[in-house]
């Protein structure tokens, strides 16, 4: 029996050196910002902490012992106002003329020769998403 426990010990220990072994340290980054809570690369898989994932997108991780089921969970309306708070400096309203071929005669009565709408900075060097429908057709625009 004693030589028995030796043995499973001894496999035991060459497992967890082995596998110390193959695993390397990960840097991982979510949203920019680096997760800090042991990211390790195994066999060719990264391998990340749950909750430290979960936390850093705003969401909540619980674990359910008795059924070994880790959940994800996310507030809804604090998800979408975290949104609006981390994107709202990168909308811009967009402003332009019609182009005299494509202005109706009942927009010019109302003198509605401007179009207008938004969009969204989506790289550093000024480049803005927004709907076609906003632009098409479109002189002068001003963002």
């Amino acid at each position: 029996m004693k030589k028995g426990l030796i043995a499973v010990i001894c496999a035991l220990s060459v497992t967890f050196a082995c596998t110390a072994a193959y695993a390397e340290e990960a840097n991982v980054y979510v949203n920019g910002e680096q997760l800090t809570d042991g990211a390790y690369i195994i066999e060719g898989k990264v391998y990340v902490p749950l909750r430290a994932v979960s936390e850093t997108i705003g969401a909540t991780c619980t674990w359910n012992e008795s059924s070994q089921s880790a959940y994800i969970n996310f507030n809804e309306d604090e998800a979408i106002s975290n949104i609006i708070e981390q994107t709202s400096a990168s909308v811009v309203a967009i402003v332009g003329n019609y182009k005299p071929e494509f202005m109706t005669q009942q927009a010019l009565s109302y003198n509605e020769s401007y179009a207008h709408g938004t969009g969204v900075v989506i790289k550093n060097n000024g480049l803005i998403l927004t709907n076609a429908h906003v632009v098409n057709e479109i002189e002068n625009i001003t963002v």
